[in-house]
């Protein structure tokens, strides 16, 4: 008998969506207010680092990957290793977006290797950028 992962991706997509959603309302304020509050930054870092593991628990292992640069670059936030500068709350809200295409992608089986380099290339180098302190 072998394990069927799908009704666990199933209940992850449930609450994905509600992760994804929580944390794009944080950004969108934070990109009309040009501020990120703690509470704000840490309720972002749950958001992601909940998308990151549960995605990576069900097998999701390309989300994961990428999510797991966003996380960091939210946990820099979250300890104040980095200053948050508004231009940040767009990339942020485009690596949401990109998650979001990935695990679609990814769950329906279609996402290849060069489509993953292709969507996340210039994105991970801006968040990567911002979390070394180099943007």
């Amino acid at each position: 008998m072998s394990f069927d992962i799908s009704k666990y991706r199933e209940m992850f997509l449930e609450e994905a969506e509600e992760l994804f959603e929580s944390a794009d309302n944080v950004l969108l304020e934070a990109e009309t207010n040009g501020s990120l509050t703690d509470d704000e930054m840490g309720q972002l870092f749950r958001d992601v680092h909940t998308l990151k593991g549960s995605g990576a628990s069900v097998e999701l292992t390309k989300f994961a990957e990428f999510t797991h640069d966003v996380e960091n670059m939210m946990d820099k936030l979250r300890n104040h290793e980095i200053e948050f500068i508004p231009e940040m709350a767009s990339t942020l809200i485009d690596g949401l977006d990109v998650m979001r295409e990935i695990l679609d992608l990814e769950v329906a089986e279609d996402l290849t290797k060069e489509t993953f380099t292709d969507m996340t290339t210039d994105l991970l180098e801006e968040i990567r950028a911002y979390s070394s302190g180099n943007a």
